[in-house]
């Protein structure tokens, strides 16, 4: 049930691709010492200057804003968000999820 629901969904600015692991292939990725080393670098600067260090997704946004934009997308989706008392609404979990 979750591979139907999550696959092609939209998360951060990326679409998802869902399917279940064959068992067979392996996933790791193998990197040289200057892709590790750039890596970590990107990593470090994250750290040290904050959000200034992301990078923009394309539309202007950062990725810390395109998250946020996708998690409200999903809170509508589920019917969740603030109603007019400004209280959060209920999702309802008869559905069995």
């Amino acid at each position: 049930m979750c591979i139907a629901r999550m696959d092609q969904r939209w998360y951060a600015g990326r679409q998802l691709s869902v399917e279940a692991w064959d068992g067979i292939t392996n996933f790791q990725i193998e990197e040289t010492d200057q892709e590790r080393e750039q890596r970590l670098q990107k990593w470090e600067n994250f750290l040290t200057e904050g959000e200034s260090a992301q990078e923009e997704d394309g539309k202007g946004r950062t990725e810390s804003a395109a998250v946020e934009v996708d998690e409200k997308v999903r809170e509508e989706e589920e019917g969740e968000g603030d109603d007019e008392d400004g209280d959060k609404d209920s999702v309802d979990q008869s559905e069995g999820y």
